[in-house]
């Protein structure tokens, strides 16, 4: 996916994500991450959802992801 800056969290560490020297690369739980607050401008989650235990457990995990998005400035133009 093409950006600026890329980075992954992942509970297991990959040895080819280490070599690719794009990407910032997180070994840790999505919700104990160090993760910098409303910092990205953008998530990508791919095959996550479906293996949380519950609804209460991706209420977390999508509080997390607004939490860490950079919050959209306010369109000013005119709307019709």
């Amino acid at each position: 996916m093409p950006a600026r800056e890329r980075w992954a969290v992942d509970e297991v560490a990959y040895p080819e994500a280490v070599g690719d020297p794009g990407l910032t690369t997180v070994t840790a739980s999505i919700m104990d991450a160090e993760l910098p607050f409303e910092y990205f401008d953008g998530i990508f989650v791919s095959n996550f959802l479906e293996h949380l235990p519950d609804q209460h457990a991706v209420a977390d995990f999508l509080r997390r992801m607004r939490d860490v998005t950079r919050p959209r400035r306010p369109d000013r133009r005119a709307r019709a």
